[in-house]
């Protein structure tokens, strides 16, 4: 992504209006997302006056198929999402996206001699299939393979607007052609294997800026974006059975990362994954 111009809300200093930003709590881009603002907040150098407005979408009862998120935030159906009409021509429906244009609100999380590192290890995360990981289970697969049926009892309705229909049969196709072949068989071994090598160069991140007494993969003073994204992946493969694939390295990182208030704050005593929340689903 583009940087978006920010002189419109700040150039005269004084600050846009608050963020709207659309999670959930067991999302883990959300969570990303989320532990990237906090972090940010730590070094004190965020442009004045920014604040967000969460909103949470209720992901595991259809929340994301309400027609306002479908046709006016994310027709992808999914969070997180970042609106804000005063300095956002568009949403930022995307984690990444949305992780990249904080960095001009929170300069601390992409320092610039890191920078290149920062944003290929995060686009490198985001290459791997999070849902393959998560929902690899048989009875998870089968709410997968079935997650069109919601969508379908929606277009099945005669009083919706044209507009709407058309969002849903848009997210029916995305989910068909996007969502569900992800959590194949073949799709979870493959997402293990990438989990794995990539933990294995963010090891060597952190081994390479070592420095006593900084909690942080670069050493430094401050939390990086990086640092908010592969804490909260780790969490996620700690909870979900694949701690085989974390070197002893980074799983002793993340210990201290994690007893932190931000984490606290972030998480409030639950865990990432919905299904280990809540062990009905």
């Amino acid at each position: 992504m583009g940087s978006i111009d920010m002189s419109p809300a700040l150039g005269n200093q004084q600050p846009p209006p608050p963020y709207d930003l659309y999670h959930n709590p067991f999302s883990i881009c959300a969570l990303q997302v989320r532990l990237c603002i906090l972090f940010g907040k730590l070094a004190g150098l965020e442009a004045p006056g920014i604040e967000f407005i969460e909103h949470e979408i209720d992901i595991y009862n259809s929340g994301q198929l309400q027609e306002f998120y479908l046709c006016q935030v994310n027709p992808r159906g999914q969070v997180p999402a970042l609106v804000n009409k005063a300095v956002l021509p568009e949403p930022i429906a995307d984690s990444m996206e949305i992780t990249y244009y904080l960095f001009e609100l929170y300069p601390s999380l992409c320092p610039p001699q890191h920078a290149a590192t920062i944003r290929k290890l995060i686009q490198e995360l985001h290459g791997i299939s999070f849902l393959a990981l998560a929902f690899f289970k048989p009875r998870h697969q089968a709410y997968i393979k079935n997650i069109t049926s919601y969508i379908d009892e929606r277009l099945a309705r005669a009083d919706i607007s044209v507009e709407y229909r058309n969002a849903l049969e848009w997210k029916h196709n995305y989910d068909t052609s996007q969502q569900q072949p992800q959590v194949d068989d073949e799709s979870c071994r493959q997402a293990n294997e990438d989990s794995r090598k990539y933990l294995e160069k963010v090891e060597a991140v952190r081994v390479q800026h070592a420095t006593e007494g900084s909690l942080w993969l670069f050493g430094g003073e401050h939390p990086t974006a990086l640092d908010a994204h592969v804490a909260v992946f780790v969490a996620r493969l700690q909870e979900t059975e694949h701690e085989d694939l974390i070197p002893e390295g980074v799983n002793q990182w993340a210990k201290p990362v994690m007893a932190l208030p931000e984490w606290e704050t972030l998480l409030k005593g639950k865990p990432t994954h919905y299904s280990v929340n809540n062990r009905t689903f």
